[in-house]
């Protein structure tokens, strides 16, 4: 890594420096507010993973329930704790940064209580959690059934009478909800309202960051004034420690402050569909969701799924190109993610794996 010099900067200026960018960073990767959210998504993929197995061949029906059930209830709790990390983070948050008696923290409960009184959802899901810390697992089975549009899904749900059974104490509104909601509870619905309900806190919480990160932006800009125009990634840096060793900041850039400084909302919530399949054509949707299945089905306990999957797949489209297609798209998307992670070149990969005249035998 070669570092160039642009200029000398005074202890005082290079931790008030590190400071803004700190706050800058808080604001623009919203760590806990993300996890929870891939969380969210990987609840929905999962969903959708095997409600697509199940358009193919009615493959939910063989599969091993219990199997499919923990694996559900396993998304869930982490969704759950992702949950509680990220309201306990922002509350920490407003009470270390402004104080106990500051209107930040103020703004942060009264969020959380609208929340909870607009969004059934989130009362049930804010309860579930500390039911699944004390009271038990709350996942009670899975079913296939159709949805409004016609179309089969995958329906996680609770059991109410075992939640109501328990020793836990609901509180008066959610064992209501609970007491009038019938037998089997379709979780999802709920895990969607208060996602909803999340998002209404994150708006306050990101305005308390946006705030903090304005406090500083002339500190930040006239950063950047000093470094002027130049290649690579200004960034403030300190002198090598006794060890020997580097530490630094990275300066935003110039386009990330004037943003910055004309924010008033958080941006939406991250789109849980993936860059690549908001590119792809009607015909390679299709393909990415027959190899989706042959794919979701080798991931099963009972390998053998996978040939029937193939086959019913084939059988149905009458040739086995449109499966081919897809397989061929998914291997040249996850090749390019493996080569990039392991800082290589897919072509390097590819060749790796192409036998050579003395060590192929068959």
């Amino acid at each position: 890594m070669e570092i160039r010099i642009k200029a000398d900067i005074s202890e005082a200026d290079y931790a008030s420096i590190v400071d803004a960018c700190g706050r800058y960073e808080e604001l623009a990767t919203r760590t806990a507010y993300s996890v929870m959210v891939r969380n969210y998504h990987r609840i929905l993929d999962l969903r959708d993973l095997f409600t697509n197995l199940d358009d193919f061949n009615g493959a939910f029906r063989d599969v091993d329930q219990r199997h499919l059930t923990v694996t559900f209830m396993n998304e869930l709790l982490n969704w759950l704790v992702s949950t509680r990390f990220y309201l306990e983070t922002n509350r920490d948050f407003a009470l270390t940064a402004f104080g106990e008696a500051s209107k930040q923290l103020q703004d942060h409960t009264r969020a959380t209580n609208e929340a909870f009184d607009r969004f059934p959802g989130y009362r049930l899901m804010y309860k579930l959690r500390d039911f699944a810390q004390h009271g038990g697992v709350p996942l009670s089975g899975l079913t296939i059934q159709s949805s409004l549009s016609g179309d089969m899904e995958l329906v996680p749900y609770l059991a109410r009478q075992t939640l109501l059974s328990s020793s836990f104490n609901w509180g008066g509104i959610v064992r209501r909800m609970l007491t009038e909601s019938d037998e089997i509870i379709p979780v999802l619905p709920f895990v969607d309202e208060a996602a909803e309900g999340l998002d209404s806190i994150e708006r306050v919480a990101f305005v308390m960051r946006l705030d903090r990160v304005r406090e500083v932006l002339p500190t930040l800009t006239g950063a950047r004034t000093r470094v002027g125009d130049t290649d690579g990634y200004p960034a403030c840096f300190s002198l090598p420690d006794n060890a020997g060793q580097v530490t630094w900041k990275t300066i935003p850039t110039t386009e990330s402050l004037n943003a910055v400084a004309t924010l008033t909302e958080p941006p939406a919530r991250p789109r849980r569909q993936s860059p690549v399949m908001q590119h792809l054509t009607t015909h390679q949707r299709g393909a990415a969701r027959r190899s989706s299945a042959a794919i979701g089905a080798l991931l099963l306990p009972d390998h053998t799924e996978y040939e029937r999957i193939v086959h019913s797949i084939v059988e149905k489209d009458g040739s086995a190109i449109p499966l081919v297609s897809g397989l061929s798209d998914m291997a040249r998307v996850l090749l390019m993610v493996a080569s990039q992670a392991l800082g290589t070149s897919a072509e390097a990969m590819l060749g790796a794996l192409t036998p050579d005249n003395e060590n192929f035998t068959g």
